[in-house]
This record gives structure tokens, sequence and C-alpha cells, in this order.
């Protein structure tokens, strides 16, 4: 099995994936919430923030030597 920074950036990148995955499922949710409740009296409608999502990951990827390429997401 290979070993060094190939495979560090490999689960970077699969992490990378995930998360921006998650954040679109996380985006979808919201605008349908606020679509739902739009005429709710009182409403405030959810927001969410890709760059408070994706900065975890960033700080790791930047551990790798890739920070610059994902900081740009």
């Amino acid at each position: 099995m290979a070993q060094g920074p190939l495979v560090a950036i490999s689960g970077v990148t699969r992490q990378l994936e995930t998360m921006a995955l998650h954040a679109f499922e996380m985006r979808h949710r919201v605008i349908a919430h606020n679509i739902a409740n739009v005429d709710s009296e009182g409403f405030q409608p959810l927001r969410l923030n890709f760059e408070e999502q994706l900065e975890p990951l960033r700080s790791g990827a930047a551990e790798f030597g890739c920070g610059p390429d994902v900081s740009r997401l």
C-alpha cells in the first residue's frame, strides 16, 4: 500500500468532496425551509455560510501543503 504525501492528499481530497456534498445538501435544505415558510408570520430566513462550513477542512489541508488550492473554494 502506498504511503506518503499522495495518500494524505487523497484523504484530504476525499474529505473535501464529502464536506462539499454535505454543504450543498445543507444549502438545499435551507432554501427549501425558507421557501416553505416565507409566508409565515414573523418568519426569519435561515442562512448558511459555506466559508464557515469548509474552514475546518481548509485548515487540515494546509498541513499537507495544499492549502492555497483549497482556500480558493
